[in-house]
């Protein structure tokens, strides 16, 4: 039987990168336009800077939502494993849930960087065009 490979996301540290690459220059885009509005920005400028902020606020919510999610369904198995009675079975059922729960820290970070990431890649690549 051939297996088929799913497309996986990338890994937390690319994520981080590319993360540190675009930030700057989104950063940099946004502050140079609010210095060329002054201090009396245009209608048009006003709307976008207040749906810059709105962005934000957004992001880091769905952010904190989804650590908070992962970092739950991360202490939830590993309760469940030391809860399991003591044996064989038991034992194996607890390292398992050990791995998976240090596999779990990377999968708070990469869930807490995804909105962030896909913002500033789709902000950098509008800025660019």
């Amino acid at each position: 039987m051939v297996s088929r490979r799913t497309k996986k996301s990338k890994s937390v540290p690319a994520q981080m990168m590319e993360l540190a690459f675009a930030t700057p220059q989104v950063v940099a885009h946004r502050l140079g336009r609010m210095a060329r509005a002054g201090s009396k920005p245009s209608a048009r400028d006003a709307k976008e800077f207040q749906r810059m902020g709105t962005e934000k606020v957004a992001a880091f919510a769905e952010s904190w939502s989804a650590m908070a999610f992962a970092a739950f369904h991360n202490s939830q198995t590993l309760t469940r494993a030391l809860l399991t009675p003591s044996g064989k079975r038991g034992l194996k059922a607890q390292v398992s849930a050990a791995r998976r729960t240090s596999a779990g820290a990377m999968d708070i970070m990469e869930k807490g960087l995804a909105p962030n990431s896909s913002t500033s890649r789709s902000e950098r690549k509008t800025f660019s065009s």
